[in-house]
């Protein structure tokens, strides 16, 4: 005679085989069946029974039970389930934090090209590198100044690595410093020089100045007069607002101000030349060398 358990398999498997419409004959054998020492449950793999009882009674990844048996029961070994190609994991874009400030300085202001007056009229050259530069400000949520910093993917910039990135990504080679990029500029003809006497946009020395020129700013002395002048900060000028005709830059800083309110990073700063009694002078400005032979961007 059957033994009792081998009936009870034999049984929830005729049940099942039933409603699967499979003959109990075909499952009655004992070499697909092994030993567990727990409570077990009879399933029929997932393909078998979800086509007999449809998608609903079919969980993806599992079984669907049958029958359960007591403990020390058999169980029918299902077939193992063939492995699914999942595909491959994008990861986002990681965009790196602001590296550490000690300023409270907000962010600084960004702009669009539609805020420049007289944009269209630049030279093609002087519109890439106006574009690189807000570009810079626009891509990233914000880059605030950090001593040193020439890459925006290290979370930070200061006034000359800026500058440095943004002529660089036009094409031109630039060195990395202020005085150096000042130099660069006198040792081309490039270089228009501002008095100290110079307290106004007005002064004929600045006659000269168009959207795209970099500005530079030394202390102690006429920037002209040493070999290595003392230059303290380089930006790039703009131009005009097209809503009130004031005149704005931009650059990394911490500190300078935009209408009235200082801010802290790369972005858009208000143009204007130090009073009388300031310790630090604009002393000069002028076109990057090479940038009329920079291309315009290529419409798609």
């Amino acid at each position: 005679m059957m033994p009792q358990f081998h009936a009870t398999v034999v049984m929830a498997l005729a049940i099942g085989g039933a409603v699967c419409g499979i003959a109990a004959q075909d499952l009655s054998g004992t070499a697909a069946l092994q030993r567990v020492p727990k409570v077990v449950t009879v399933c029929l793999a997932p393909e078998t029974a979800g086509a007999a009882l449809g998608r609903r009674g079919h969980r993806a990844g599992n079984f669907l039970p049958v029958a359960a048996l007591p403990r020390g029961g058999w169980e029918a070994a299902a077939p193992a389930k063939a492995a699914r190609k999942r595909p491959p994991v994008v990861l986002p874009a990681v965009v790196p934090p602001p590296r550490p400030s000690s300023s409270t300085n907000p962010q600084p202001a960004v702009f669009a090209l539609a805020s420049l007056a007289g944009f269209g009229s630049l030279s093609a050259g002087r519109q890439k590198l106006i574009e690189a530069a807000l570009a810079l400000a626009s891509s990233w949520p914000w880059l605030p100044y950090v001593y040193g910093g020439s890459d925006p993917a290290q979370g930070g910039l200061d006034c000359s690595g800026a500058m440095c990135y943004v002529m660089t990504q036009c094409g031109l080679s630039p060195p990395r410093t202020a005085a150096g990029q000042y130099l660069w500029l006198r040792e081309h003809r490039q270089l228009h020089l501002v008095p100290n006497e110079a307290t106004t946009t007005d002064d004929p020395s600045l006659a000269g100045l168009r959207a795209g020129d970099l500005l530079f700013w030394a202390s102690g002395y006429q920037a002209d007069d040493a070999k290595m002048p003392n230059i303290t900060h380089v930006a790039m000028y703009l131009g005009r607002e097209t809503i009130d005709g004031l005149q704005i830059m931009i650059n990394a800083s911490d500190g300078r101000s935009y209408r009235g309110t200082r801010t802290n990073g790369y972005g858009v700063y208000d143009f204007h030349l130090p009073p009388a009694d300031a310790t630090s002078k604009l002393v000069g400005y002028g076109p990057p060398p090479g940038v009329a032979t920079i291309k315009p961007a290529v419409a798609p």
